[in-house]
């Protein structure tokens, strides 16, 4: 995020002036976002860190007197809050609950106001309404949730395209959101957020064709089929099982056998960091809060740590560094369209689709709109609970 600075000068108590050796576009949105916060310099000059006091200027602050380590976080209205009046509510508490059904079960019983967790899914939220009529249920699209794929170009035989490509011909987008979410959700693209392309478009770059797909494993080696290893984190859940077998289903009507492999304690993503890996898959919670460049540039860049796929593409390359100094944002859109294009063309990485998400509250809760892109204490601000 700070890629190229020169030097950064404080002129006043007010202003701070970041200075870079060349244009650097993404810092813009780099700037506004949760990863640069402004924090309290009194607190640093206390305890030589910011480890062990939460300071803001939200609507609520940690009680850490009332909060119970494993348990719960209770976060008091803040009498000092900018905007006047606000929050109407005295407290924020949130239950750390890590059991599905007893996340549920606390939610029918008015234990709770809002219901919000990874893997909420449409069948759940009906079961809910049936239960409780009059509770309030917001579907969206879930960009934050786009099942990246990451191929390791180093191991084969990923390492040949015509595989690569196999996958993204045996990959039915229209299927997986049938079977998954009764039809509502939309195709996705790797390194793109998404309003980058239209539908029509990703479905231009993207295809579905099996028989294809077929022929380019023979060519490449093998007639009988390939072998491939797909690893995956267990803590994901059974709906992303679900979904792992899917997927190995689609993929064998193109001569691809995939063996899924479930991995405990995070040892995929240590896997995938070291390049012990074929083929894998995460739900990336790849939303962009800050700025692409950390997708596109920080996944496909050769020099940028994030590169779990070893990519070092002399057509990307220049694509990537270009968006970062291109100030217009008309152009630097269209640079960053090129990137894709030739990304998922290739293709280097891949995505599945952005499934519907789901967020409930009870109906005395009333004036909250859910906004993933903020903390709860933002969006529940100018809340107010009824009865």
């Amino acid at each position: 995020m700070f890629a190229g600075v020169d030097r950064i000068d404080a002129p006043d108590a007010s202003t701070v002036v970041v200075h870079f050796s060349q244009p650097f576009a993404p810092f813009l949105g780099y700037a506004a976002s949760q990863w640069i916060p402004i924090l309290a310099h009194e607190i640093f000059d206390a305890d030589g860190d910011f480890k062990t006091k939460a300071v803001g200027t939200g609507p609520f602050y940690l009680d850490t007197a009332s909060s119970q380590t494993g348990t719960k976080l209770v976060h008091k209205k803040n009498p000092t809050y900018w905007r006047q009046g606000r929050p109407y509510v005295d407290a924020l508490n949130l239950l750390i609950l890590t059991d599905q059904p007893t996340i549920n079960t606390a939610f029918q019983t008015g234990q709770l106001d809002i219901l919000d967790y990874s893997g909420l899914d449409g069948r759940t939220a009906a079961a809910m309404q049936k239960v409780l009529p009059n509770v309030v249920v917001d579907q969206y699209s879930d960009t934050n949730d786009a099942y990246y794929i990451y191929f390791n170009i180093a191991k084969p035989p990923i390492d040949d395209d015509r595989i690569r490509k196999a996958i993204s011909l045996g990959l039915d987008r229209d299927d997986l959101i049938k079977t998954l979410f009764d039809g509502k959700g939309e195709w996705s693209l790797a390194g793109a957020t998404e309003d980058l392309f239209t539908q029509d478009e990703v479905k231009k770059i993207l295809a579905f064709d099996p028989a294809q797909a077929k022929q380019l494993v023979s060519a490449a080696g093998y007639p009988n089929g390939v072998e491939i290893e797909f690893i995956y984190n267990a803590a994901y859940g059974d709906t992303f099982n679900i979904k792992a077998q899917l997927l190995q289903s689609q993929l064998k009507k193109a001569g691809i056998n995939v063996t899924l492999k479930a991995l405990l304690n995070g040892e995929d993503a240590a896997r995938r960091r070291s390049g012990d890996y074929q083929f894998n898959i995460t739900p990336r919670g790849q939303g962009v809060p800050q700025d692409v460049d950390s997708y596109v540039y920080g996944m496909y860049h050769p020099k940028s740590p994030d590169n779990y796929g070893h990519i070092n593409d002399p057509q990307l390359t220049p694509l990537l560094e270009a968006q970062r100094r291109e100030l217009d944002p008309v152009k630097r859109r269209d640079i960053l369209r090129q990137a894709v294009q030739r990304i998922n063309s290739v293709p280097w990485g891949l995505t599945l689709f952005y499934g519907p998400g789901y967020e409930l509250w009870q109906p005395r809760l009333h004036d909250f709109a859910p906004n993933v892109a903020y903390p709860y204490g933002e969006i529940v601000g100018d809340a107010w609970l009824s009865g």
